[in-house]
């Protein structure tokens, strides 16, 4: 499970392009899970699956969460971003090979692909849940955490299991938050979004 990619600082501009598409790409199917899981309630067999992230549980007569993320997003996120992760593995690394981070059989790619979109919407449900702790409205905004949740949570769990370089990590939380806040302007001119953030 090498790094495919030589992490040696030279002064070349190919070597941080080349940094930056390798580590989007390898945060595929973390990325696909956190996207997925919002658009989850409105597809077939998932938008079923109801029941609150929570459970209803609640502390001190507090919610842990509410009724707003439901167990059928959480689970196609997580299933989105495996089905990402093996199409990533089966056919894009035949074109990619320039840019794939680790060198990893299938059952390791799997679980590595298991590991970043569960992880992706596990964080986004923690982030939430201490939220809810602090007083903060369920969709006020709360910067940076709304948009690195799922970034930081996963890549600390993947980090457990595979040798992922300090800078690629850093390249994918940093990006989770200008992506995000970018989405989220662009929401805002389209009038999408009532807030630019």
């Amino acid at each position: 499970m090498d790094s495919g990619i030589d992490l040696m600082i030279p002064l070349n501009i190919n070597f941080y392009i080349s940094l930056l598409i390798t580590s989007l790409y390898f945060y595929i199917p973390g990325g696909s899970a956190n996207i997925a899981a919002f658009f989850g309630m409105r597809v077939p067999l998932f938008k079923k699956l109801k029941t609150p992230v929570d459970f209803g549980l609640s502390i001190k007569g507090v919610r842990i969460i509410g009724d707003h993320k439901l167990l059928g997003g959480f689970l196609f996120g997580v299933f989105f971003g495996i089905l990402m992760g093996i199409i990533k593995y089966l056919v894009l690394d035949n074109f990619m090979g320039n840019y794939v981070l680790l060198s990893l059989n299938f059952s390791q790619s799997l679980i590595l692909s298991f590991i970043l979109a569960f992880f992706a919407v596990t964080g986004d449900v923690l982030k939430s849940i201490v939220k809810r702790l602090l007083n903060i409205p369920p969709h006020a905004p709360w910067i940076p955490f709304d948009e690195i949740d799922h970034s930081v949570t996963s890549l600390v769990a993947a980090s457990v299991f595979f040798p992922i370089p300090i800078e690629v990590a850093l390249i994918i939380i940093v990006s989770s938050f200008l992506i995000h806040m970018f989405t989220n302007f662009v929401g805002f001119l389209l009038k999408i979004k009532s807030v630019p953030y």
